[in-house]
């Protein structure tokens, strides 16, 4: 949607090849992007995947799922430029990733309480339960229990704000 919510949408990718991105929900101005999910189980996404994606506003409680396949670039669970990203999700029992992965992504605001867990797979780059260069990380987690990571593995993060209360658990 250019405007209003997205809420609740669901995508399956189990095979075939998508060119450029994926998106469970997305949407541009003031509204919010809920309750979205992705789920690849196998094929290719040449570019990016969101389970929810906001230009301006929050993103909440969106999930993406990758068993299999293959992403060109990056994953989120949640993701905006201007507004919250707060109990995203994104699990990971095998496929690729060539960039990184974030359970929840905000530039400028709050990135808190989103979930990364990852059982398989392989990760080019990092893997970050919560990223906001300009506002605060909090209580975002990254459970490690298998897989391959090949950078850094970080609960939250961010360049200019806070990051309080973040968690990462590696076994296995």
């Amino acid at each position: 949607a250019d405007k209003g919510s997205v809420t609740n949408n669901t995508v399956t990718l189990s095979g075939g090849t998508v060119s450029w991105d994926v998106f469970g929900g997305k949407t541009n101005t003031g509204s919010a992007a809920t309750g979205n999910t992705v789920t690849i189980s196998s094929g290719t996404v040449g570019r990016d995947v969101f389970g929810g994606r906001n230009l301006i506003g929050s993103v909440t409680n969106n999930t993406v799922t990758l068993s299999g396949g293959e992403v060109g670039q990056d994953v989120s669970g949640g993701y905006t430029i201007r507004g919250s990203a707060a109990n995203n999700t994104v699990t990971i029992s095998g496929g690729k990733v060539k960039n990184y992965v974030w359970g929840g992504y905000s530039f400028d605001d709050k990135a808190s309480q989103n979930t990364i867990e990852m059982t398989g797979g392989e990760v080019g780059k990092d893997v970050h339960g919560g990223q906001t260069p300009e506002g605060s990380a909090t209580g975002n987690t990254v459970n490690l229990s298998g897989g391959t990571v090949g950078g850094d593995v970080r609960g939250g993060y961010t360049d200019k704000g806070s990051v309080t209360k973040n968690a990462i658990t590696i076994s296995g």
